[in-house]
């Protein structure tokens, strides 16, 4: 890794050719006497794989006799001499907002990572100062430099896999799907020639790595028909998501068909080449043949239509409730609204009545909802005596022939015997958090993600507890694995049953077959009324140095995420204490985590606080000194002023960390006389 240091100077290596044309550009302005140059100040090789980190340090000098403002700086990978050509590989931005005097220099130390994606070869490591041409300068040609000893060797592989996940309208869209719906959105229905119709598509990474979408087209027999809004390049992290969006405007009558193409960089389809993630779309386009356009309403329960006027109640559709025990063992439906037609469904009211009304309550209440789109309310069935309870359900609605959309709902309030003994309700947690019943989104804080584990010789277990927060018995059926890699994971446990208001584990263990991104899904059967399919995803990464092995790796928060070397305290990191009256105090607490696969030893003298105001600054609680891969410690600082005015510290952590073994940053406070 590169070394912080305090040498001087150094101006002896070649510097970039800039364009001649941006150098003219820039010569017309007015010039003040500042110049600003930099240069590295360490030669040693390195050989990283995407994802993987590395510490670059550079000094910035000002040349010139007027000091600078604050300026930012730009790192780069670069395959040839010339600053800006396509070979280009952006590493990222530093800001440097004090400025720089005249005539001085600053040593700069920065984390950078090498992006997924990025092709093996053998790159100079180039920087620009002042790379937007924001400060005019008495020189501008010296800005870029890089030096041809400090080569950056990329191999390949590293950084984890990436996986990408398609949803529309909340529903998982396979790679490869042939069949538009109007579940997922992929179907736009019927829309006016001359008109628009716009669905969003969320894209998840479900990997370890950072996903690149590369770029989002559109093509097929009417392509012309369908258009890409916003953009549609962007870089994902692990676990992270963000959306597109289509737009449907017919030019024909008919059905029209296209299919979206995401290129990425998932390989995962095992030929090592950037992959392409496509489905079908259609929608069908007719001209307006002066016929006002309306909405139309359709409901659905347990995902089946319940016709208007229905009085045959049955479980099926969830018009029917069961027995249910008088002494609160209330039972809850939901019922989908969807508007299938071309203009706002209006909803005026969702009302219960009938001879049983007053055994039903409606939770929810819906205003209107859009052209192709859905929502839900809930109705709760709590019977005070014995027997049937009938009632119905009225939806009103500006819907041109349905407008009061009405069936009918039943329940039976019993002492004892089935459902009616009480109803269970299950609940998952892992490490103490809630997992939601269809959560596709796996993490290390509920113990979803089994992060790295080495393929060969070790395994990982999660434990997972069921609660029933119901009055009944919640009888399990089974408990399994499903999905992509579920020979990977393993079962460790049964549990046929959990008693109102109790709760039991169970265990799942993570084996790697190999290397890279493994996922799968937990199903938990029962006789839980709504959530009797409960489904989680669960993922873990398959590696060469997993637990057990390799070396410890310090990372440091305080808000947020802390750089090594970091000289500017922000409010957001939680490294500035911002205004603290004189003579009280105000802390912060930082956290140390290992993100190695190694264990992490903290050696004295530990953690200490340097600097000129050091003395205003102290340690309240000291870390834990030993971490094992994964795990994390917490110290206190507290900042108590004396007098007015700015005080400035540094933090150190000293470690086993092989290349930040004395990590450190700037924390600073402004006292303030009352």
């Amino acid at each position: 890794m590169y070394a912080r240091t305090t040498s001087p100077r150094p101006r002896s290596e070649p510097m970039f050719t800039a364009d001649p044309a941006m150098i003219e550009s820039l010569e017309a302005r007015t010039l003040l006497a500042v110049d600003l140059v930099g240069a590295f100040i360490n030669s040693s090789p390195h050989s990283l794989a995407p994802g993987e980190d590395f510490s670059a340090a550079m000094v910035v000098n000002n040349d010139g006799s007027d000091a600078a403002p604050g300026f930012g700086l730009q790192m780069r990978l670069s395959t040839d001499s010339v600053w800006g050509n396509s070979d280009d590989v952006v590493l990222g931005d530093v800001d440097r907002p004090a400025g720089l005097a005249a005539f001085s220099s600053t040593s700069i130390v920065r984390m950078f990572t090498i992006p997924d994606g990025t092709a093996p070869g053998t790159y100079f490591l180039a920087f620009s100062v002042d790379p937007t041409g924001a400060i005019s300068e008495s020189n501008e040609s010296n800005n870029i430099y890089f030096t041809s000893s400090q080569l950056v060797t990329v191999t390949e592989g590293g950084g984890g896999d990436v996986d990408l996940d398609v949803f529309g309208n909340g529903q998982e869209i396979l790679d490869g799907a042939i069949s538009p719906s109007a579940d997922n959105h992929t179907s736009f229905g019927d829309v006016d020639i001359g008109q628009t119709l716009d669905r969003t598509f969320t894209l998840f990474n479900d990997g370890a790595g950072t996903l690149q979408i590369l770029s989002v087209s559109i093509s097929g027999f009417n392509d012309l028909d369908f258009v890409i809004v916003g953009t549609s390049t962007f870089s994902l992290g692990a676990g992270q998501q963000a959306s597109i969006t289509i737009r449907f405007s017919p030019l024909a009558e008919g059905i029209r068909v296209a299919s979206i193409q995401i290129d990425t960089n998932d390989t995962n389809d095992g030929t090592g080449d950037p992959s392409e993630f496509s489905f079908a779309i259609s929608g069908l386009g007719h001209e307006d043949d002066g016929t006002p356009v309306q909405p139309e309403i359709e409901i659905r329960g347990n995902g089946q239509v319940i016709t208007d006027g229905d009085v045959t109640s049955n479980l099926s559709d969830h018009t029917a409730f069961g027995r249910i025990r008088l002494d609160n063992a209330a039972q809850t439906r939901t019922y989908t609204v969807f508007n299938t037609g071309d203009s706002a469904l209006l909803i005026s009211g969702i009302d219960v009545v009938g001879r049983n009304a007053d055994q039903f309550v409606v939770l929810d209440q819906i205003d209107s909802i859009a052209p192709g789109e859905s929502a839900t309310f809930r109705v709760r069935f709590d019977p005070s005596s014995q027997g049937a309870k009938i009632a119905n359900i009225r939806l009103f609605s500006n819907d041109a022939d349905e407008a009061d959309y009405n069936f009918r709902i039943k329940g039976n309030g019993a002492i004892n015997g089935g459902v009616g003994d009480g109803v269970g309700d299950i609940g998952v947690l892992g490490n103490g958090l809630a997992i939601m019943n269809g959560d596709t989104s796996p993490r290390g804080l509920d113990h979803t993600s089994f992060g790295r584990v080495r393929q060969d010789d070790q395994t990982r277990t999660r434990t997972y507890t069921i609660v029933n927060s119901g009055s009944g018995t919640l009888g399990i059926d089974s408990i399994s694995i499903f999905g992509r890699d579920a020979s990977n994971f393993v079962v460790l446990d049964s549990v046929t049953s959990v008693a109102a208001g109790e709760s039991a584990t169970f265990r799942v263990r993570f084996d790697p077959d190999g290397l890279g991104n493994r996922r799968a899904n937990v199903q938990i059967d029962s006789n839980d009324s709504d959530d009797s399919a409960y489904t989680f995803r669960v993922r873990g990464n398959g590696t060469n140095n997993g637990p057990g092995s390799g070396e410890g790796e310090i990372t440091v928060a305080g808000l947020m995420l802390i750089q090594d070397g970091d000289t500017t305290p922000s409010v957001p990191e939680g490294t500035n204490f911002g205004r603290v009256n004189v003579d009280q105090s105000r802390t912060r607490t930082f956290t140390i985590t290992n993100s190695g696969s190694g264990v992490l030893n903290l050696v004295g003298p530990f953690v200490q606080i340097t600097g000129n105001g050091a003395a205003r600054f102290t340690i309240l609680e000291m870390p834990d000194t030993s971490l094992a891969a994964g795990e994390s410690t917490t110290f206190v600082v507290q900042f108590n002023p004396l007098a007015g005015g700015l005080r400035r510290a540094m933090v150190e952590i000293h470690s086993s960390d092989a290349d930040e073994s004395i990590f450190n940053f700037d924390i600073m406070g402004r006292g303030r006389l009352v």
